[in-house]
């Protein structure tokens, strides 16, 4: 049977995506290597399903069975599944993280085996980077660019940390040890996650502390003359001093430490704490906010996305997932001239940009803009 679509990977992210597609109208298979989330899916969906194995080349079995693969594998396995579909001439939208140096040869191969890949087809980076690009076009250019995002509770009073857990734990945690680039003057520089923090105001929503994360990604390159951009993380005021112990004291070391004669990683004992522990209520909002400044004018993209009791769904899940498969869409109606496509192309492009508007609006994806002069 031809499909439209095949989702690999039907977690969260891809159920919601799943969710979306079908009520456009696309015929979905889901692939996945777990029984219980094919079953889940096939139960609430009603989508057809297929088992996948662990070998990568089982992906050929499916190579002609629809127009569009959307990947959204955990990021420790995406990217070789991502680099073989675009080699076997699989048109591809991932919304995992690929190294931006293998950028180059992805765009070498697209271009042999003939297809397209859309990456980075998420919130943050994603959203986060369609947003940059559109003000950066509106503002005809721009003196600093900073984003803030995050996925937190929707009521932080009682929980550890003042967190919930909603995505990958260990990319949770890694979030607070890896070195973050950011734009000063023109220079990339790095900093710990701990060294640039601070309060932000989001419109609407009040006072946030943040740090500093690695999520500017291809903006580097993209909008390369900016020559001020940062990424930061949000959370409920207090978090960081208490995570910042925790790094402190070892709980989140990647190097193996000897327990009783068995070789620990210390970090990965700390997601399945915190998985265990911190993901009891799913209730959450994901919080987005995009700042542009040029000149004397200081312009905000932001879109807020809460838990939805009707549909089961996390902030997250669904501004993660009801994304991806919006450029799905987009890749599918053959809109894009590129091989391959990042986000922010859409928001430097008027009339591609209004068309994204168009679809997350559709999807019940809010989206706000204020502007002001400074």
């Amino acid at each position: 049977m031809k499909y439209d679509v095949c989702i690999l990977g039907v977690g969260r992210i891809g159920y919601a995506a799943a969710y979306d597609l079908k009520r456009l109208g696309y015929k979905v298979l889901a692939l996945d290597i777990s029984e219980e989330r094919l079953k889940k899916i096939r139960t609430e969906l009603d989508i057809d399903i297929a088992r996948l194995t662990p070998k990568l080349d089982d992906l050929s079995r499916y190579k002609d069975r629809a127009r569009l693969f959307l990947s959204s594998l955990p990021i420790d396995i995406s990217n070789k599944y991502v680099e073989y579909m675009i080699s076997q001439g699989i048109n591809v939208v991932d919304v995992s993280s690929v190294p931006e140096d293998r950028i180059p040869l992805y765009q070498n191969m697209a271009k042999k085996s003939g297809c397209k890949a859309f990456l980075y087809a998420g919130v943050a980076p994603g959203m986060a980077q369609t947003l940059s690009g559109a003000l950066y076009r509106e503002l005809d250019g721009l003196d600093k660019l900073e984003i803030y995002v995050g996925g937190i509770p929707l009521d932080p009073e009682g929980k550890p940390l003042k967190t919930n857990i909603t995505w990958n734990p260990l990319g949770f945690l890694l979030q607070y040890k890896i070195k973050c680039r950011k734009v000063v003057d023109g220079e990339v520089k790095y900093f710990d996650p701990f060294e640039d923090t601070g309060i932000v105001k989001l419109p609407g929503e009040g006072e946030y502390e943040y740090f500093i994360s690695d999520g500017l990604k291809t903006l580097l390159n993209t909008l390369k003359d900016v020559p001020n951009m940062a990424e930061y993380t949000i959370r409920y005021k207090g978090h960081l001093k208490e995570m910042y112990l925790l790094r402190e004291i070892g709980f989140l070391d990647i190097d193996p430490i000897d327990v009783d004669g068995y070789a620990v990683e210390p970090v990965k004992v700390t997601a399945k704490l915190f998985d265990k522990y911190l993901s009891k209520d799913p209730r959450d909002k994901t919080l987005l906010a995009v700042y542009g400044y040029s000149r004397d004018v200081e312009a905000i993209y932001y879109s807020y996305i809460y838990y939805n009791d009707e549909l089961g769904m996390t902030g997250m899940q669904i501004a993660t997932g009801f994304n991806l498969a919006r450029y799905g869409h987009m890749l599918l109606d053959g809109i894009f001239e590129w091989e391959v496509i990042l986000p922010e192309y859409i928001g430097l492009d008027d009339e591609l940009f209004r068309r994204y508007l168009k679809e997350i609006d559709d999807a019940g994806i809010n989206l706000y803009r204020v502007e002001e002069r400074i």
